[in-house]
């Protein structure tokens, strides 16, 4: 990507987009807890990650509490709320908060409400106490595939043009254990699409070598553990004993 943008929110793979709550200087996102362990989301409300692969429609990265239920859950006061409503989000003063066909939207919670409750089917993903401003304009992002090598599973060597991007996205689940090296230092990692691995590439950045560090240990793991299995039974094995003629 030769850029990205900081958005309120990305759900589409490929736009090179930055949600706001995996960027550094905006305010913190607080996840939704589910408050029990029920699967059943017509009488309560349950993690929202079982109803996924039934209905991608609701899914994101963030998971989050999901009902069909008029169940109340607790929320913060004054903040913002990230849900996906079908039908309508009743706040505890019996006012409607938010209405919809069927999409993820942000809503404003009051300082007097202490809870909503779902008309419907609902979706709560996360809070925060502000939304990022949006910017006057936002510049269109490019993107185009590099060149790369994959020797195992958990190691990639990209090859990338000076000055061809400033980051790479690579269509991995996000995880933590990439770690990325150009130039013989760390380049700093990031959540892109708030679902898959990215990194900012300074110049002047050429190769580009990606390790997964966990796969890495379990796999020297096994190369000890098998080398010590050969050495037990080297020592299992009976010496040999000399026979007299």
């Amino acid at each position: 990507c030769d850029g990205a943008r900081v958005v309120e929110f990305s759900n589409s793979l490929g736009s090179c987009d930055l949600f706001f709550g995996d960027v550094a200087g905006y305010a913190p996102i607080h996840r939704i807890v589910v408050p029990s362990d029920s699967i059943d989301s017509q009488t309560a409300w349950i993690d929202a990650r079982l109803a996924f692969a039934e209905s991608p429609a609701l899914a994101q990265a963030l998971g989050g509490a999901l009902t069909q239920s008029t169940f109340p859950l607790p929320v913060e006061r004054n903040a913002w709320l990230f849900a996906y409503v079908r039908g309508a989000l009743i706040g505890s003063d019996g006012a409607t908060l938010a209405r919809n066909g069927g999409a993820f939207v942000w809503v404003r919670v009051p300082a007097y409400v202490t809870s909503v409750r779902c008309a419907g089917l609902c979706e709560l993903v996360a809070q925060t106490p502000t939304l990022p401003a949006p910017p006057a304009h936002q510049p269109s992002v490019r993107t185009r595939a590099l060149q790369f090598r994959r020797f195992t599973p958990w190691l990639y060597v990209v090859d990338r043009q000076a000055g061809s991007a400033s980051l790479l996205r690579f269509n991995e689940r996000y995880d933590p254990a990439w770690i990325g090296f150009a130039d013989r230092h760390v380049l700093r990692h990031v959540r892109v699409d708030a679902s898959v691995n990215g990194w900012f590439l300074d110049e002047p950045s050429g190769r580009v070598v990606l390790v997964q560090i966990t796969s890495v240990l379990q796999s020297i793991a096994e190369v000890v553990g098998v080398c010590c299995v050969l050495w037990l039974l080297k020592a299992l094995a009976p010496a040999p004993t000399k026979r007299a003629r």
